[in-house]
């Protein structure tokens, strides 16, 4: 579906629309991953937090903290933590 747009000089290609109107990629979380931008962009993992026992939900260093870093804090097994985190992600939300 390559629509084009007319010019004074000339024609000009858009190319495919499609490509235009899809959102941007989500970004992947990862463990240098900031809490806050975690918590911002998929609050549905505030559940994982709690389950966690991590006080990072409302708390002001989550806008400095990583991740990774949390995790060690709390003494929470990073690749359980991970897999929790994904999995609270890839669920839809109601």
């Amino acid at each position: 579906m390559s629509q084009r747009k007319e010019t004074r000089r000339g024609r000009l290609y858009i190319g495919d629309m499609r490509k235009i109107n899809q959102p941007p990629p989500r970004p992947a979380i990862h463990p240098e991953m900031l809490v806050a931008d975690l918590l911002r962009e998929w609050p549905q993992t505030i559940p994982v937090f709690l389950h966690y026992r991590m006080d990072c939900v409302g708390c002001s260093m989550a806008a400095f903290e990583r991740l990774a870093d949390a995790a060690r804090i709390y003494n929470v097994p990073v690749e359980a933590f991970f897999e929790s985190l994904e999995q609270s992600i890839r669920q839809p939300t109601a």
